[in-house]
């Protein structure tokens, strides 16, 4: 009976006949209880998400940071050179590269 009440499908007349007083006065009140109880359980499962977010977001920024160096160190596109590097740099938390780094990257392209 209480599972057809929160569905909503149930006779309320037969509440009424039982009872004048009791028969509302126990569906209201089911009512009530039914709905903060889903309620109360909704939000926990929202402040569960949010809590669960707020955990790992430092390691998706990570991996943002991961897959966007990779991606510009695929494509070589020539027009990141004229951006402000160190602007670049700053936002995506990337280390600089060293001079030295550089010429051997493109000594190890012109020999592959």
């Amino acid at each position: 009976m209480l599972f057809e009440i929160t569905l909503m499908s149930f006779n309320a007349s037969d509440f009424t006949e039982a009872d004048p007083f009791l028969g509302p006065f126990y569906f209201s009140i089911c009512i009530i209880i039914v709905v903060f109880l889903c309620l109360r359980m909704f939000i926990s499962i929202l402040n569960d998400g949010f809590h669960h977010v707020e955990e790992t977001l430092s390691d998706d920024q990570q991996i943002l940071s991961y897959m966007l160096k990779k991606f510009l160190n695929w494509t070589r596109k020539k027009y990141l050179i004229n951006l402000n590097k160190n602007y670049l740099f700053d936002i995506l938390d990337l280390r600089r590269p060293n001079v030295q780094e550089i010429y051997e990257l493109q000594d190890s392209r012109m020999h592959s």
